[in-house]
């Protein structure tokens, strides 16, 4: 299902970020093939950890900071 989403959305020339975490494979031994495939068209992977803290680190506004800051120290 991501893959039918991703792709076009690069086709569309989207950045397009892969929460590997948050993204489960129908078949196990598809996992590998289909995120190389996701990898090569362009697609960045990445953890909801890593994009929590990022948006932690760069958010405008010093509420939603400190909220995703505490996200990140109670893992």
């Amino acid at each position: 299902v991501v893959t039918f989403m991703a792709l076009p959305a690069l086709a569309s020339g989207f950045d397009v970020f892969l929460l590997m975490d948050a993204a489960p494979c129908l078949a196990e031994d598809a996992r590998e093939p289909s995120s190389n495939r996701l990898v090569q068209a362009g697609v960045v992977p990445t953890t909801t950890h890593q994009l929590i803290a990022e948006w932690a680190e760069q958010g405008a506004e010093p509420a939603l900071r400190s909220h995703l800051s505490q996200l990140i120290e109670s893992r």
